[in-house]
């Protein structure tokens, strides 16, 4: 009898370990505002209600960031052009987006920029507050041209952890593991009938 337990409890430690080790995510919004402003060669921008991810949910293992939008540019040179660049918290750029044009003259520029952050940046994504690091940069040449606009850049950041306590098994899942314990309880009954009755003999 203590054999079909030991088995029982193996069987369902097994199916019991893909719930436990299931990685969550969880994606929080925010934006960043570009009032109108006179450009230099470097301009960068913070985030507002970017939040941080909380320790006591779990294991942080993955940080993906997009940001999004549209705004109005007025150039003044020629051949005007603009680099938006997503940053880490290091000023690295994690994806950047050119923009030129052969005129100068008003233009509304969509920007559109994403990308995953490395192990070395959680820990400043980490905690119960807002991050407030840089995280846009337009940089250009044309000195003197004007950015804005009338809303603010969307953004979404995705942090991919793993729960602090395992899962609570769905009832369909439990469904499934009730049978397989008694079919190997089962299993294990025949076994030791069949050792038992040999051993008689």
């Amino acid at each position: 009898m203590r054999r079909i337990l030991i088995l029982a409890l193996m069987a369902g430690a097994l199916l019991l370990v893909p719930l436990a080790l299931k990685a969550d995510t969880l994606t929080e919004n925010f934006s960043v505002a570009l009032p109108t402003t006179t450009l230099s060669l470097t301009n960068n921008f913070s985030p507002t209600g970017l939040a941080e991810f909380n320790p006591a949910d779990g294991t942080l293992t993955g940080i993906s960031i997009s940001l999004s939008g549209s705004a109005s540019w007025k150039t003044k040179d020629l051949l005007p052009a603009l680099a938006a660049s997503l940053l880490t918290p290091s000023g690295l750029p994690i994806d950047v987006q050119a923009i030129a044009y052969l005129l100068p003259g008003s233009y509304t520029i969509d920007l559109d920029l994403s990308g995953t952050l490395a192990s070395q940046y959680f820990a400043g994504f980490t905690g119960t507050g807002d991050v407030g690091y840089s995280i846009l940069d337009l940089a250009t040449l044309d000195t003197g041209s004007t950015i804005s606009a009338s809303t603010a850049l969307s953004g979404t950041v995705t942090y991919t952890y793993t729960p602090a306590t395992a899962a609570v098994p769905e009832s369909g899942t439990l469904a499934q593991l009730i049978p397989t314990l008694v079919g190997v309880l089962g299993l294990g009954w025949w076994a030791e009938r069949r050792r038992l009755r040999a051993f008689a003999r």
